[in-house]
């Protein structure tokens, strides 16, 4: 195949595309392509949130990026969150214990979705009962006084007490359920 050395030697394009090896012109033919494609896009309308005019002034939250990158229990704990007014709560919760059923006396204080104040009481209950309840209430403002309520992060067995441990979550799920 002889050299093209001006366009002038081509006298139409048929006769040029037969000088050229196929794979070149795929090339040229892709090359043209993706130029266009960049032009139209080059010229779309800007992102959302950006600037449209010179020395324009964003304003937001300061998150910049391609979405939310919570996960989707953070999204659930975020939504969670803003269900919980301000106040105090309390609640008797009764649940099975080996010798029968105990009753204890929740109490909850929240302000900005962060708890100020918590505490258990044991009502009506028999001597081993009371005793493991007020471990449990020692132990339990060390454990969520200054967090946020839907980021707590409660053992199994709080101060000895499985069954107070999990009245307590059950609890605290409700409230942020939306019972009280």
């Amino acid at each position: 195949m002889a050299p093209i050395h001006s366009l002038a030697q081509v006298h139409d394009m048929e006769s040029f595309l037969k000088q050229i090896p196929a794979g070149i012109a795929l090339a040229l033919c892709l090359l043209l392509l993706s130029l266009v494609v960049a032009g139209c896009l080059s010229q779309s309308q800007p992102a959302q949130g950006a600037p449209s005019a010179p020395n324009a002034t964003v304003q937001g939250s300061g998150n910049v990026g391609v979405g939310d990158s919570r996960t989707g229990v953070e999204k659930t704990q975020a939504t969670i969150a803003s269900i919980v007014p301000d106040g105090a709560y309390e609640k008797s919760v009764t649940y099975p214990y080996h010798s029968g059923n105990t009753t204890v006396d929740f109490r909850l204080t929240l302000q900005n979705d962060i708890i100020t104040s918590a505490s258990a009481e044991g009502v009506n209950a028999d001597n081993v009962s009371v005793m493991i309840i007020g471990k449990f209430n020692a132990s339990l403002p060390q454990l969520v006084v200054g967090k946020k309520i839907n980021e707590l992060d409660i053992p199994k067995n709080v101060a000895g007490s499985s069954l107070t441990t999990a009245a307590f979550k059950n609890y605290v799920e409700g409230l942020t359920a939306g019972a009280s």
